[in-house]
């Protein structure tokens, strides 16, 4: 990953997704892994949001709040 790709990641972490916790994968990026990326899990929620980036427009988005799995860590003994 190089020049423009480096820029893209930069500034997709500074994103509006409003939540603390999350993966956050472009619909380019889902795209190219829609076989391989079956997930089958209760707790999943996948959001869209839109990211309007200075040279490069609107990238789609989608983001996996990961708060949820909160529920499933015990508490310590």
């Amino acid at each position: 990953m190089i020049g423009s790709d480096v820029i893209l990641a930069h500034r997709l972490l500074k994103n509006s997704v409003p939540d603390r916790e999350y993966i956050l994968l472009t619909e380019k990026y889902l795209e190219k892994q829609q076989s391989k990326l079956m997930v089958q899990e209760d707790w999943i929620k996948i959001k869209q949001s839109i990211e309007v980036l200075e040279d490069f427009g609107e990238i789609n988005t989608k983001y996996i709040p990961l708060t949820p799995l909160k529920n499933f860590v015990p508490e310590p003994s």
